[in-house]
């Protein structure tokens, strides 16, 4: 049987590999931030879902007109056959009169917090002549928030006519409510009065509640990077392979949003999980890669690098050919959420091949080279070795 080996790409002229990995982050980070910026998707921003059961196909270009002519903004429109007709599936943004209302009632909220407090202290045998100022100033800013919000919602109503604040909250959650349900109320007769629907299924997602998906992402993202450049130090105790796996793995998210970004695929909750497991995925890839050059003699510093290429490059594969058959299913099933963890996954594996094998391998072949030829050694001895060590 005759087989065909890869040939050794570290042989001659590796160096220059390095420009495509550099050439692509730039375009990347060009395209996320300024040629056509990444959106957010829904779970990150406030706005309204829709999920229509018709008998025919809708005209989709007719129902974005229709509820951009209402001054909506079409977030996406998306219509597929299913086995209890078609089912079309929108984000749209919230109405301004809604934003407004959501900001009144998180104003209020917030000075309310201290409210409530200064009220107990009033209620007091002997307050303060400070506590019985603090509360007038911050009830009169909270009425405030209070009367806009009725004002918005055509009630003839003045929020100083509650005497505790315990119940001018209760009051504005009500409100905030009747404007909502108002809202959904007014989608969906637009919606049933010019299509020809089986059911409507409206959900809202809050600016408070997309709010705080941002920021616990945030804080996701930062602690595993944080934890990621620890846990690297320690195993190599090296800084130039500590750096070169960090930067494998920044360059290798950097193209999945870059790609993200050139095919309008907003950053979602699902997306970002996607992101963080394609994380994992080349910190494996970068670290067989360096354990193989730092701790293993045998062969030279590039024959090193190609075998652990071969090893990496299969791990690649076969987790691609998973994202592929999730792709596959996503499709034939029509669920978007499949077909979009698919594309980005499999997108996210090209880049890290290019950043693990184009990028990273080439700074650590240069980088040993180099300490050879000046006849020194890395010293890698890690906390792996002092907790294992005989």
């Amino acid at each position: 049987m005759i087989s065909m080996e890869f040939p050794n790409i570290y042989e001659k002229n590796y160096k220059y590999y390095i420009l495509l990995p550099l050439i692509l982050v730039i375009l990347s980070i060009l395209l996320i931030f300024f040629i056509k910026p990444l959106q957010l998707g829904i779970d990150f921003k406030s706005g309204i879902e829709i999920q229509i059961i018709s008998p025919k196909e809708l005209d989709i270009n007719f129902l974005k007109n229709l509820l951009e002519k209402e001054k909506y903004t079409v977030y996406s429109i998306q219509s597929d056959k299913s086995p209890a007709g078609y089912l079309t599936y929108i984000q749209i943004s919230r109405s301004p009169s809604l934003v407004k209302a959501e900001e009144l009632k998180s104003k209020f909220f917030e000075v309310n917090k201290e409210l409530v407090w200064l009220e107990i202290s009033l209620n007091s045998q002997n307050p303060a002549n400070s506590s019985i100022e603090k509360y007038n100033q911050e009830r009169e800013k909270a009425n405030r928030y209070a009367d806009e919000l009725f004002k918005l919602a055509g009630l003839k109503q003045n929020a100083s006519e509650y005497s505790s604040v315990n119940l001018l909250a209760k009051k504005i959650q009500e409100v905030f409510g009747q404007i909502s349900s108002s809202e959904n109320n007014k989608i969906r007769n637009i919606l049933a009065t010019n299509l020809s629907l089986d059911s409507i299924s409206i959900k809202e997602r809050t600016a408070v509640l997309s709010s705080d998906f941002l920021n616990k992402a945030a804080f996701v993202a930062i602690i595993s990077i944080i934890l990621i450049v620890i846990v690297v130090f320690l195993i190599f105790k090296s800084f130039v392979p500590s750096v070169a796996v960090i930067s494998g793995a920044f360059a290798d998210i950097v193209f999945a949003l870059g790609f993200m970004s050139l095919f309008s695929i907003p950053l979602d909750l699902p997306t970002f999980a996607t992101l963080l497991m394609l994380v994992g995925f080349s910190l494996d890839t970068d670290i067989v890669l360096t354990m193989n050059l730092l701790r293993r003699s045998e062969g030279s510093i590039r024959t090193r690098a190609y075998e652990a290429m071969k090893t990496g490059a299969t791990m690649s594969l076969s987790t691609m050919v998973a994202f592929l058959t999730l792709i596959l299913i996503g499709l034939i099933t029509k669920i978007q959420l499949y077909f979009v963890i698919g594309v980005v996954g499999f997108a996210g594996l090209i880049g890290d091949l290019i950043a693990t094998w184009l990028f990273n391998a080439v700074i650590l072949i240069y980088y040993l080279e180099s300490l050879e030829k000046q006849g020194k050694s890395i010293q890698t001895k890690g906390i792996v070795e002092m907790l294992f060590r005989n």
